[in-house]
């Protein structure tokens, strides 16, 4: 496990008990999915769907609000660094969760808010390490990830035993 910088930055409405520990762990259980070699940092922001949309709009071109954003600094594919090495760290990237829609979709797809919340950051920090979903084969890889990551924090995977298809 590489040696990990997390920044966190919770609005006040998002925080709550053992929140920073959720995160943390959720975080080292996915960066354990890649071949990490050098310490990373990264920053994970639990905000609302103002500031989601604000920033799907910007950098996406969809002026909607989504549950989770991830913004890559590095590149990566399928959890293998593909930059040039750092001899000391890097900034691995930032994730944006938006709690509003963390709350709803977990109401919607019938499980806990912790573990909507833990698939959110999972899937961002996949994302951040170069998994994807848009192709069948790369989807695969990424769903197993997720997959390892909730056996790691020894929870099941809410997007295999909730209504929600994992597709």
């Amino acid at each position: 496990m590489p040696d990990v910088q997390l920044h966190l930055s919770l609005r006040r409405d998002a925080r709550a008990t053992g929140r920073t520990a959720l995160l943390r762990t959720a975080t080292n259980a996915a960066l354990a999915q890649a071949e990490i070699p050098m310490p990373v940092e990264l920053l994970v922001r639990l905000t609302d769907d103002d500031e989601l949309q604000q920033l799907n709009a910007q950098f996406r071109n969809k002026d909607a609000p989504t549950d989770v954003l991830s913004f890559a600094s590095e590149e990566w594919f399928d959890g293998k660094h593909e930059g040039a090495q750092s001899p000391t760290s890097h900034h691995l990237g930032e994730i944006y969760v938006s709690m509003q829609r963390c709350i709803a979709q977990a109401a919607e797809f019938g499980h806990s808010p912790d573990d909507e919340l833990r698939l959110l950051v999972v899937h961002g920090i996949l994302h951040l390490l170069g998994f994807d979903h848009m192709q069948r084969d790369r989807k695969r890889a990424m769903w197993a990830a997720q997959d390892r990551a909730f056996s790691l924090l020894d929870r099941p995977n809410p997007l295999r035993t909730s209504k929600r298809s994992p597709g």
